[in-house]
């Protein structure tokens, strides 16, 4: 299993630098507290990585790494104009795009629908080139003074760092039980956390769904909202969002 991963995030995330580790012992909470000790050792242990490409070798803009040739998957998951600049992209985004248009994941991803509320399914979307896919026309773009948009872009990262603690606390709670229950007590807690993160994305989203509706005084049976989920983890939410 340990290979078959390495292997796929290998294959789908070249030039991405992980750690991992393997351990094993007579009961779980041992093996844990060894295969973290593995981890922290191999986080402050860089690996040597070989390059992905010569030297003398065209560079895609946007990452400065080496462009490679695009498949007819990816070219048919480009925007329309994006190669105005670039006629090929870098491996890493050759393949998100394959995947984008393999699993139809521009509009029915899973990480979107995280985010959507479930009233919502169906009647909001994301856009993925916040300049030609939002229309910037709000309340804004009618002051005399204010002939274009404000089109500046924030990154939102929301972190649970109080997490980590909680998770102590519990490890140490259960440090007397089995496994079976140690086991299922973190799996509680997990999918708990999940729910809670999904129901907070979903509130968010409402939020600037309704925002868009009153700012723009109009309503669409699908409504384009100025934000791009990108990641919606355990302990983590990231996605990006422009002024309205």
């Amino acid at each position: 299993m340990r290979s078959a991963w390495t292997l796929t995030l290998s294959q789908l995330f070249p030039s991405l630098i992980y750690t991992d580790a393997l351990s094993e012992a007579p009961s779980l909470k041992v093996a844990l507290d060894k295969a973290m000790a593995g981890l922290n050792a191999a986080r402050n242990t860089p690996q040597v990585n070989f390059p992905l490409s010569s030297t003398l070798i065209e560079r895609y803009s946007r990452t400065g790494n080496g462009v490679v040739p695009l498949s007819s998957l990816a070219q048919r998951a480009c925007v329309k104009d994006e190669f105005k600049n670039d006629s090929a992209l870098d491996i890493d985004t050759e393949l998100h795009r394959q995947a984008y248009q393999a699993f139809d994941m521009r509009e029915t991803a899973a990480l979107q629908d995280r985010f959507t509320p479930e009233n919502r399914q169906g009647a909001i979307r994301y856009p993925i080139d916040f300049e030609k896919e939002f229309a910037f026309s709000g309340p804004q773009l009618k002051r005399k003074h204010q002939r274009e948009a404000i089109k500046d872009m924030a990154l939102i990262h929301i972190d649970g760092n109080g997490l980590g603690i909680l998770l102590r606390q519990l490890k140490s709670a259960l440090k007397d039980q089995s496994d079976t229950v140690y086991c299922q007590a973190f799996r509680d807690f997990s999918e708990a956390l999940n729910k809670a993160t999904v129901a907070a994305a979903r509130i968010a989203t409402e939020q600037v769904y309704q925002h868009v509706i009153a700012e723009n005084d109009f309503y669409e049976a699908c409504i384009t909202l100025p934000m791009r989920p990108i990641v919606l983890g355990g302990m983590m939410s990231r996605y990006f969002v422009v002024p309205i």
